[in-house]
C-alpha cells in the first residue's frame, strides 16, 4: 500500500484492475474476430472478459470509494466524485470508440452480424 499525504492507493489492487481490463479488451477482440474459444488452461484466462468485468467493477468500487471513509461529509464527497467520474472519462472513451471503429472499418469486414453470438461461425457450420 502506497501512502501520501492526499491519497492512499493500493498498487496491488490497481494492477489487478488493469490485469482485468486488458483481459476484458483481449475478450472483446477474440469475439470480434469471431475466434474459437481456447481448449488449454492457461490460455482460457485470456478470454475470461465476464469474469473479468465483475472482478474489475467490484475492485473499482473498492478503490475509488476507501478513499473517502471515515472522512467528514463522506456521503456528500461520495455523490460530487460520482457526478464528476463521467465526464472525466467521457474524452478518453470517446476517443478510444473512435480509434476502435477506424481500426474495424478500415481492416477488415465481419462476416458475422454485430447483434449475434460471438462463435456463431461455429454453430452455423455444425
Amino acid at each position: 500500500m502506497i501512502t501520501t499525504p492526499s491519497v492512499q492507493r493500493f498498487a496491488q489492487l490497481d494492477a489487478l484492475r488493469g490485469v482485468a481490463a486488458m483481459i476484458v479488451v483481449i475478450h472483446h477482440i477474440w469475439a470480434e474476430y469471431s475466434l474459437k474459444p481456447l481448449q488449454i488452461f492457461p490460455s482460457q484466462i485470456l478470454v475470461a472478459g465476464y469474469s473479468c468485468v465483475c472482478l474489475f467493477f467490484i475492485l473499482s468500487g473498492f478503490v475509488l470509494t476507501y478513499k473517502f471513509v471515515g472522512e467528514e461529509n463522506c456521503y456528500e464527497k461520495v455523490i460530487t466524485a460520482t457526478i464528476k467520474r463521467p465526464f472525466r472519462l467521457a474524452g478518453i472513451a470517446l476517443l478510444t470508440g473512435l480509434i476502435g471503429y477506424l481500426i474495424k472499418e478500415n481492416t477488415y469486414a465481419s462476416p458475422v452480424n454485430a447483434l449475434s453470438c460471438p462463435y456463431a461461425i461455429e454453430s452455423e457450420s455444425s
